[in-house]
């Protein structure tokens, strides 16, 4: 801190000067706080932004000797001029515009495909519930939208908004009576959700259920999600109508081939680097997206035949198409009763918990690790794409806050996530672009979004649906397949895994139950693949803090050891 005092004339002997003018000194000083004042911490953390005030000071001579200056200290009020909230807001406001320049850069024609890739899980399933009126269809949509722009800022990847498909079903099939049961089916799994989060048991979850029966859960699912698929399309006419199977068939041959995996350069001869040659072939494989759009060309050819049918169909007598503007926000939970709190929790929430747990935590999440090798976060103790309690806080919330605002109860579904990627989608910019369609249509179209939605052609909606159902059972062999060879490099018995995994798929494709298939797949795991072996050795290194993985099976490097360490 510099200041600079004019010079006084000395005297030999210190008497006093005979010059007729007074002299002056001028001395700069800074605005700063004086010595042995104690600072405010919390001051000082914006007294950055202050700039530095001088001003001159004019003292006076006189008689006496040179006196020490004085010093002034003049400070523009902080928290009147500059206030806390600003930098704050400022920071914030820097960090989303940030995030908003690359999802519009990260905007294009393959993103704008892959983001329809989950609407053939979506669209029959909230058309089913609004016809059974345990949704309100308007609010349901503009609010899966709004999940859809949040999910798609926080994460840059394709990860999905799907209805909660046990919670579907039982509403369907009128054991969830209406919507107010169901609203609360989705506030406790919200609870639930933010308690596995908090108190890291989707991290235990997570340790516990090894490989075999994460890539059985996968691979279940999958060939669940292709024979929904498959069964909407069998209750069509062969020809008599334009939406028949006919049109499935050649429009499922178009799809084998416009969704052709690319081909990948021949292997190198150098022995030392075919590892490094084979990892950097399937990351650009990954990455790379299908050379068409074809999502958009299906779902362009969907909405031309709806437009037809729309325009051409006979009217019907019995239109129960509701009249009147739809609003969007609604307070679900008006007029609930105890009967409908326990229906809520006992016949919704309690049977979707394993599903939402095992498919749309960790099964999504070691999807989105193998889907995208090129995100992996290699700075930080775990190099997980998306965090297993960052998807179970965000399920959460979502529920939580949005259920009890007419929202249907959603998770983030593995089979969406499967259906984006394999339509083009790499980036967040495609469930934002889904998102804000789907707000959109909500706040336009309003009564006539359910006669739109089910003018869709069913063939299509099913074929989307068998494509993504497929696309999630490939990833889930893929899995297994990465585990075989590594049970074969580390002298274990390859079968073993594979015995594990396809108990998993029989049992979930038989039963249509994830957490019994779960369940006999970690019995099987137990008793048939050395499980008590693997988790001893492995509570073993947890205890001496030497802990590699966080599951019994060595995965590929997706996390810690330690079952309630933070990810």
């Amino acid at each position: 801190m510099d200041t600079a005092v004019l010079p006084i004339e000395e005297g030999t002997n210190n008497k006093k000067q005979t010059n007729t003018k007074e002299q002056q000194r001028l001395v700069a000083l800074p605005s700063s706080l004086s010595e042995g004042e104690e600072e405010d911490e919390g001051l000082l953390a914006f007294s950055e932004h202050q700039e530095e005030e001088t001003e001159l000071l004019v003292v006076e001579d006189d008689d006496t000797m040179p006196k020490r200056p004085k010093k002034i200290n003049k400070k523009k009020p902080l928290l009147s001029s500059q206030p806390h909230y600003y930098y704050f807001s400022s920071h914030f406001t820097n960090k989303w515009t940030t995030r908003a320049k690359e999802l519009y850069s990260q905007l294009t024609i393959h993103e704008i495909s892959g983001s329809v890739g989950d609407l053939g899980t979506f669209i029959p399933l909230a058309v089913a519930l609004a016809r059974q009126n345990a949704i309100a269809l308007a609010p349901t949509l503009f609010w899966a939208g709004f999940a859809n722009v949040m999910t798609g800022c926080a994460w840059d990847v394709p990860m999905g908004v799907q209805p909660m498909k046990a919670i579907a079903a039982t509403a369907i099939a009128h054991e969830l009576t209406n919507k107010t049961q169901v609203t609360i089916a989705g506030i406790f799994m919200g609870l639930f959700m933010i308690a596995l989060s908090i108190t890291k048991g989707i991290e235990l979850v997570n340790w516990l259920v090894p490989t075999p029966v994460v890539s059985g859960i996968q691979m279940g699912v999958g060939i669940n999600l292709a024979i929904r698929g498959l069964v909407m399309i069998q209750g069509l006419s062969w020809w008599s109508e334009i939406d028949c199977i006919g049109l499935a068939l050649i429009v499922a041959l178009a799809c084998l081939y416009l969704l052709r995996e690319p081909t990948t350069p021949a292997p190198t001869t150098t022995t030392t680097t075919s590892n490094e040659n084979e990892e950097s072939n399937s990351r650009k494989t990954s990455s790379a997206p299908p050379p068409r759009p074809v999502g958009l060309y299906l779902f362009g050819l969907g909405l031309v035949l709806a437009m037809f049918h729309l325009l051409f169909a006979q009217a019907t007598t019995a239109d129960t198409t509701p009249q009147g503007w739809q609003p969007i926000i609604v307070w679900a939970l008006q007029g609930a009763t105890w009967d409908d709190w326990k229906r809520g929790l006992l016949q919704g929430a309690l049977p979707q918990l394993p599903l939402t747990t095992l498919n749309s935590v960790v099964s999504v999440c070691c999807l989105a690790h193998n889907l995208y090798p090129e995100k992996r976060k290699t700075t930080t103790d775990t190099d997980a794409v998306v965090s297993r309690r960052e998807v179970s806080l965000s399920v959460g919330f979502m529920n939580l806050i949005l259920c009890p605002l007419g929202a249907m109860p959603c998770c983030h579904g593995a089979g969406g996530l499967a259906g984006q990627h394999k339509f083009g989608a790499r980036h967040g910019a495609s469930v934002v672009f889904l998102g804000g369609c789907k707000m959109i249509l909500a706040l336009l179209l309003g009564k006539y979004l359910l006669k739109v939605l089910e003018a869709l052609p069913t063939s299509i909606l099913g074929l989307m649906l068998v494509v993504c159902g497929h696309e999630l059972a490939v990833m889930g062999w893929t899995v297994l397949a990465k585990e075989h060879q590594s049970s074969a490099e580390q002298g274990n018995i390859p079968r073993k895994g594979v015995v594990v995994a396809l108990l998993t798929v029989i049992v979930d494709v038989g039963l249509h139950k994830t957490h019994y298939a779960a369940l006999t797949g970690w019995i099987a795991y137990m008793v048939y693949g050395d499980g008590m072996k693997e988790y001893a050795a492995q509570w073993q290194k947890i205890r001496s803090g030497d802990a590699g993985q966080y599951s019994p099976v060595a995965r590929s490097k997706e996390g810690s050891a330690d079952p309630l360490q933070v990810t």
